[in-house]
């Protein structure tokens, strides 16, 4: 049972890195389509 415990810890703490990594690219990732969008309307 402790094993077990031990490998859902490990598992709900990769989880929430790769969730952290996953909120950060979109940020990025939207933060970037927001500045593209921006330099569009600039040249019209």
């Amino acid at each position: 049972a402790s094993v077990n415990n031990v490998f859902c810890l490990v598992v709900t703490n990769l989880t929430a890195h790769l969730n952290l990594q996953y909120i950060e690219l979109i940020t990025i990732i939207k933060s970037c389509q927001i500045h593209l969008y921006e330099r569009k309307n600039e040249r019209h």
